[in-house]
């Protein structure tokens, strides 16, 4: 008998892809916050603040998803790979 059972993703593995998300939210608020109706002061500490919290909290959440989950995804990060399909090899 084949048991058709579907590993669960550990709390660890969760957490860091939450972060993730919080990471890519992060980064969209620094888009956003030059436009909000503050101060130039607080804009200028909010910036920079939120790109190095953001930056520990990517590695974290590298740390947390495995060396695995941050290697099979970069490759798609880079753009020289965008256009390549999957199982298409270099010689074509």
């Amino acid at each position: 008998m084949i048991k058709s059972e579907k590993k669960k993703s550990p709390l660890l593995f969760r957490i860091g892809i939450v972060l993730l998300i919080i990471y890519v939210l992060l980064w969209i608020g620094i888009i956003v916050t030059p436009f909000l109706p503050v101060s130039t002061f607080v804009k200028a500490t909010v910036i920079p603040g939120t790109i190095v919290f953001a930056e520990i909290l990517l590695i974290i959440a590298a740390a947390f998803v495995g060396k695995e989950f941050v290697s099979k995804y970069k490759d798609r990060l880079k753009p020289k790979n965008w256009k390549k399909k999957k199982g298409s090899s270099d010689d074509e």
